[in-house]
């Protein structure tokens, strides 16, 4: 009898073996070389349960007939290959999840609840035992001393790590055989030439370099090769703290370049905080580097991992076993590139995510440059965890990290009190005598200001920028506004108008020509405009200094006449945003808004926010023996951001052809990030239930042309009405 893994339409059907032999040759390929009988134990293991009669007679009729679920049984096997000695459930957890995700622990001889581990070993499932004649596994002995070595400071976090990147290495195999069996061939393969990239950054340094007008750009210049000259420095996390407008994206990627010729990394990852900066960042990166290294862009925003109104289900796609079609479909990005721009939201919740969907990154996680920018961002509740991420790629998974601010916390002091030790951090730039360079414009405190008051204080002869942490209010100040040229620049408008957008800011301020624009705190971050003033509502210190880097950015305006004006709107913040800016208050009051930028006070406002919210900080649930990793209820309680954003894609003539592919279910949904406005779950729950929403297998359609301006982009509030796709 012939056993198979998979149909295909058409009629085309795949030998079990051979995807079990397949996957087991894949996984070990991604898997270091020390770990290759675990990753070929892993492999073969995973489907182990197709060989039942059961499950064959449902591939043979369709997915029709009575259910045979086959992952239990790797589990079940994985238990009596290892004779019920520990380190079997490490193989249990693989087996088992390869669909449904990687499971709780439940008790051994206890109570166990449905979708345990321990619960899986003790369900009933059909012979299996035909593999026997055509698979043979590795001896048991080969990975036990492979575990033994790999995991020799065992800890809760080596463990749980270690489960999750083989994890990785099985869903990643798994996926691509059965694409390469469904489609008839295999994905292209990318890599990138370290050296040629290096090269090209360099000659755009130098064209940079040749426009050394002041002393402001000589200093940029000089920063950026002081760090360079570390490169030959090993150390696992790095720290680049470059003041505000001194060239830390492009000083980062040049170090990021070396460093990964230097020690043979695999590639470079960019982990940005905020969504709206990963396209503009991957578009500098793609104008610089190479034609032939591509950079992937994953933000989140069309995803299928993402938000969805649908309560998601634990059925697993391929478990009728007639269905491989639709698992490739769902499969999510693995990052097998060289160059990634990604949000800490992608990055972190791959991480402790329980899905093979965004789990099977982890392995290409691996041998990489971590690249963390404005690293100071990260949620302080979720510190520890991350902290924790960052120590495992780095110390046992051979990556190193770049740490990149303006505004850095003394980490070595918060791991230290946190983690119990300090983290490895080598200062690129401990010579700080060119900072005061960047010093280049002063505060001014102006008090509460409401809409008619700011507006008459912009007067339209100089170009003004006006930061504000509410989208709706730089709405509000937008349409309030009398200037000629006016903009709004929130994450309502789509990347794609967004950066027309700033475009067109920037060809103005270049000209002299006066704007205002109104902006949310998107504008902080990697985005090169240059005003006369700028007016930024009350927050944290980290955000006011990043507000009054785009103040006299180029350095060519007396400091003096270059002010910043702090305010505080009608509308107060809320939550840590709140906590934040109570901070900044407190600063403010004890030393003055002239010296708001001082070393001192920019530490005083972390040990401040850190001592505040310590509290708040969280482990990933677990319990005291450190062998219990209970995966889903891990993942259920790591929620990197609480109302984590959300794409709507904006209809239009020029990505009509990509909807209608969607439509039609085989539509390329990266290609639609360009046209999506972002919002919160709650605003996209208010458009789903006023029936102005198309939803499309996870992807969210506005229906109403009315509710989209390029101007100010997304219109939330939207009244009832039938939506109509256009």
């Amino acid at each position: 009898m012939e056993y198979y893994a998979h149909t295909r339409e058409g009629g085309g059907r795949q030998l079990l073996c051979e995807h079990l032999q397949a996957t087991a040759e894949l996984c070990a390929s991604f898997a270091f070389p020390e770990l290759q009988a675990c990753a070929r134990l892993t492999g073969l293991l995973h489907d182990l349960g197709k060989y039942q009669a059961a499950f064959q007679r449902r591939l043979e009729n369709g997915g029709c007939g009575a259910p045979a679920p086959h992952a239990l049984c790797g589990a079940q096997e994985a238990r009596t290959y290892f004779g019920g000695k520990l380190c079997w459930e490490i193989f249990g957890y693989l087996a088992a999840g390869h669909h449904a995700g990687l499971s709780d622990r439940g008790v051994d001889g206890g109570e166990t609840q449905a979708g345990e581990l321990y619960n899986y070993v003790t369900c009933q499932c059909g012979d299996y035992s035909a593999w026997k004649s055509e698979i043979s596994l590795p001896a048991p002995e080969s990975v036990m001393r492979e575990i033994g070595d790999f995991l020799r400071e065992f800890t809760y976090e080596s463990y749980s790590f270690f489960i999750r990147y083989l994890f990785s290495c099985l869903t990643d195999a798994d996926f691509l055989d059965t694409e390469r069996f469904v489609r008839g061939e295999g994905r292209r393969a990318f890599f990138a030439d370290w050296t040629a990239c290096a090269s090209a950054l360099e000659a755009h340094l130098r064209a940079l370099g040749g426009k050394a007008e002041n002393a402001l750009q000589r200093a940029r210049a000089q920063l950026q090769q002081q760090a360079l000259a570390q490169a030959d420095v090993a150390s696992p996390v790095y720290l680049l703290d470059m003041p505000t407008g001194s060239g830390k994206t492009l000083c980062s990627l040049a170090f990021a370049l070396e460093r990964a010729r230097r020690t043979g990394k695999k590639r470079i990852i960019y982990i940005i905080p905020y969504t709206s900066i990963v396209e503009q960042t991957a578009d500098l990166f793609e104008k610089i580097l190479p034609p032939e290294v591509p950079v992937l862009r994953h933000d989140g925003i069309v995803d299928y991992d993402a938000y969805s109104v649908r309560a998601e289900g634990d059925a697993a796609a391929d478990e009728g076993g007639c269905d491989a079609a639709e698992a490739c479909k769902k499969a999510t990005e693995n990052w097998d590139m060289p160059v990634i721009v990604t949000t800490n939201v992608q990055f972190f919740e791959s991480i402790y995510s329980n899905r093979s969907g965004k789990l099977r990154k982890l392995h290409n996680m691996a041998e990489s440059i971590l690249v963390f920018d404005e690293v100071h961002t990260l949620p302080i509740r979720w510190f520890i965890p991350c902290m924790q991420a960052v120590e495992q790629l780095t110390a046992h998974y051979r990556s190193e990290a770049l740490f990149l601010t303006a505004t850095m916390p003394d980490f070595a002091a918060l791991t230290a009190r946190n983690l119990g030790h300090a983290l490895p951090v080598f200062d690129l730039l401990p010579e700080k005598s060119l900072y005061p360079c960047f010093d280049k414009c002063t505060f001014e405190d102006a008090g509460t200001l409401g809409t008619e008051a700011l507006m008459a204080r912009l007067d339209g002869t100089k170009s003004v920028l006006v930061v504000c942490n509410r989208k709706r209010t730089a709405e509000e100040y937008f349409r309030a506004s009398a200037a000629e040229h006016k903009f709004c620049l929130s994450t309502y408008l789509t990347p794609r108008h967004r950066s027309a957008r700033i475009a067109e800011i920037a060809s103005l301020l270049a000209r002299g020509v006066p704007v205002a624009v109104f902006a949310t705190s998107l504008i902080e971050a990697g985005v090169d405009l240059d005003f006369a003033c700028v007016y930024r509502e009350m927050a944290g210190i980290d955000s006011l200094l990043q507000a009054a880097g785009r103040c006299n950015r180029s350095g060519r305006a007396a400091k003096e006449e270059s002010k910043v004006y702090l305010f505080r709107s009608e509308h107060p913040p809320r939550g840590e945003l709140q906590l934040r800016a109570n901070i900044a208050e407190g600063i403010l009051k004890r030393y003055g808004a002239d010296r708001l930028s001082d070393a001192a006070c920019v530490k005083e406002y972390f040990d401040a926010l850190y001592l505040t919210e310590r509290q708040k900080m969280k482990s990933p649930q677990r319990e005291r023996n450190p062998l219990v990793v209970d995966f889903r209820e891990i993942a259920k309680e790591f929620r990197f951001i609480e109302s984590t954003s959300v794409g709507i894609v904006i209809p239009d003539a020029e990505n009509e052809a990509e909807l209608a592919a969607l439509r039609a279910g085989y539509g390329d949904r990266r290609k639609l990030r360009a046209y999506s406005a972002t919002v919160s779950p709650y605003e996209l729950n208010a458009l789903h239930e006023s029936g102005v929403l198309f939803e499309y297998d996870g992807v969210f359609v506005l229906g109403r042309a009315d509710l989209y301006n390029e101007q100010t982009g997304l219109c939330v509030q939207a009244p009832s009405g039938e939506a109509e796709f256009y």
